[in-house]
């Protein structure tokens, strides 16, 4: 959801008035999000989300590996600052960046712009690369994540628009070569664990899930159903951590840990009732 339509509900939310909801909505509409609304009021009739079963004794060892980067947000200075000097080739309109933002491969870097930007940059050295293509799509507003797949670089856009898109490496440029899904596919986060990409959807007080590219939905626990994927990191090729947060509820944030190799949950806290833990559990989150 835009600021605007996650700010009106919090106000409903805390104060009641009807006039608000009605602005969420009116926004939806001109939006075009009534179908994604749609497709989320079918999805809590027939998902509910997942039990952790199982739950594993080594949890804090995972958790400790967490990159104090994760879940970040970053100007072009503060990736300079983090990375190193070649982010100085990004222009100096570059409109900021998040975590899930950022490919590392070998020899070059890809950016995808955050905020009120939606370029693509492919970032070396002693160069930058732009990928304009969604400066002709209105309904994109922003990059959510980009990874490397076995299909090419994967492209999740939002937020009217929650697409994904497969991008390629041409002649040492960012290209966009296809479409993949053109709804309900604004993944703000993604991980590879073993040979699978997972990716964390981006629904505010809505049912939130980890799909994988084959179409697999497998929902949050209840504690980050309703919280939009923040952020995910693979630990040990094999479990991918998920950090969400609920917009609608002050930014509580919730942790859970999803075991690839047993395809179930193993761990879930924060929320409401479990703040104040999860926030000591993250406290590296909040560092650099």
């Amino acid at each position: 959801m835009s600021d605007s339509i996650t700010s009106s509900l919090t106000a409903f939310r805390r104060t009641g008035n009807p006039l608000l909801l009605a602005r969420a909505a009116l926004i939806s509409l001109r939006q075009g999000r009534i179908p994604e609304i749609v497709r989320s009021a079918v999805r809590e009739v027939f998902m509910h989300p997942s039990e952790v079963s199982g739950e594993i004794n080594d949890w804090r060892s995972i958790l400790k590996e967490i990159d104090p980067k994760l879940g970040h947000t970053f100007t072009r200075e503060g990736l300079c600052e983090m990375f190193g000097g070649e982010f100085a080739q990004l222009p100096g309109d570059f409109q900021g960046t998040r975590w899930s933002c950022i490919l590392f491969q070998k020899g070059y870097t890809l950016v995808g712009e955050y905020f009120e930007g939606k370029r693509v940059f492919l970032v070396r050295p002693d160069s930058c690369k732009v990928g304009e293509h969604y400066l002709g799509e209105p309904d994109v507003r922003h990059i959510h994540s980009i990874i490397e797949s076995d299909r090419g670089i994967l492209v999740s856009t939002g937020d009217a628009r929650k697409a994904l898109d497969q991008w390629q490496i041409r002649a040492g440029n960012p290209v966009f070569e296809k479409r993949i899904r053109k709804h309900s596919a604004g993944f703000t986060a993604a991980a590879t664990a073993g040979e699978r990409v997972y990716l964390g959807t981006d629904f505010s007080s809505r049912p939130n899930w980890i799909e994988t590219l084959s179409g697999k939905k497998i929902p949050f626990p209840a504690k980050a159903y309703r919280c939009y994927t923040e952020a995910m990191q693979t630990i040990e090729n094999r479990y991918v951590v998920s950090v969400n947060k609920n917009m609608l509820s002050g930014g509580v944030k919730v942790c859970s840990i999803f075991d690839s190799q047993e395809d179930r949950f193993v761990f879930c806290r924060g929320g409401m009732d479990g703040t104040k833990q999860i926030d000591s559990l993250l406290a590296p989150l909040s560092r650099g």
